[in-house]
């Protein structure tokens, strides 16, 4: 039996509208609601599998640890680089920042790998000029 294209263009209208709904959700931000959401201004910096996503409309940033390796996750910004945000879960932490975003500089993401220096992403800059 042949769908008709009304019935095509509804059932295509639905699933739109639902996927749009469901990236303005409210709560944990996914990888794909990271890296493509136009609700709110991201900056992602990744080091290997491991990413830092701060929003600068809410204030928030999430540390996330996506490689199963046990080592730790962390994130920090220029301004005070001896602070460390750390994700505890082997999930996605997330924290209040710590300050105006546009007084940080830029955020790291790092990975504290035993008996070697810590490898951190090339960062991210939050304020352009």
């Amino acid at each position: 039996m042949r769908t008709s294209n009304f019935a095509r263009r509804i059932r295509i209208a639905g699933l739109l509208a639902g996927a749009a709904v469901a990236c303005a959700a409210p709560g944990a931000l996914s990888t794909a609601q990271a890296d493509v959401s136009a609700n709110y201004d991201l900056k992602v910096t990744k080091q290997g599998d491991d990413k830092a996503v701060f929003d600068k409309d809410r204030h928030i940033f999430d540390v996330c640890d996506k490689e199963s390796d046990n080592h730790a996750v962390y994130a920090k910004f220029s301004s005070n680089p001896d602070k460390l945000y750390y994700d505890s879960n082997s999930g996605c932490d997330r924290h209040k920042a710590p300050g105006h975003w546009y007084k940080l500089g830029a955020m790291y993401v790092c990975e504290s790998i035993p008996y070697w220096p810590d490898s951190c992403s090339d960062g991210v800059v939050l304020k352009t000029q």
